[in-house]
């Protein structure tokens, strides 16, 4: 895990991506560095789930999805590369319980990093910040 300085990280859009962030930080110092920049941030716990069915609708539920989500992998990639009912200057997503969700669906947790990934890459050229934060506890 790598301490991140998360003043510094959501200061450049350049820097959207996915991120493993040291335990050391609690959710108030990276709330206080989403606020600082007007940002977005929705908090994901995935420590009771255990199927990607169950993922997809945690995910929906938080994100407030519209009803005609697909609840797939195809789905969850264009909703979050669309957010147009949530409208921010920029998003922070802060993954809590990863490790679990690692563990209890590994190649499913792929695709999930593929698909955060691949949003945050979409939101960087699209010059929004988006940043996903995991982080174990």
């Amino acid at each position: 895990m790598n301490v991140i300085d998360f003043n510094v990280l959501f200061s450049s859009t350049t820097n959207s991506g996915l991120y493993s962030a040291d335990t050391k930080y609690g959710k108030s110092e990276i709330r206080q560095a989403t606020e600082k920049y007007g940002f977005e941030m929705t908090s994901l716990s995935f420590d009771r789930i255990s199927t990607k069915l169950g993922f997809l609708r945690r995910v929906a539920k938080v994100f407030h999805f519209p009803v005609y989500f697909g609840h797939n992998w195809d789905a969850l990639k264009d909703s979050l590369t669309d957010l147009s009912w949530k409208p921010a200057k920029g998003y922070v997503i802060l993954i809590t319980h990863f490790q679990s969700l690692k563990n209890k669906m590994p190649e499913d947790f792929e695709v999930i990093k593929e698909i955060f990934r691949s949003s945050a890459s979409y939101w960087k050229d699209q010059g929004k910040p988006f940043f996903v934060i995991l982080l174990d506890g």
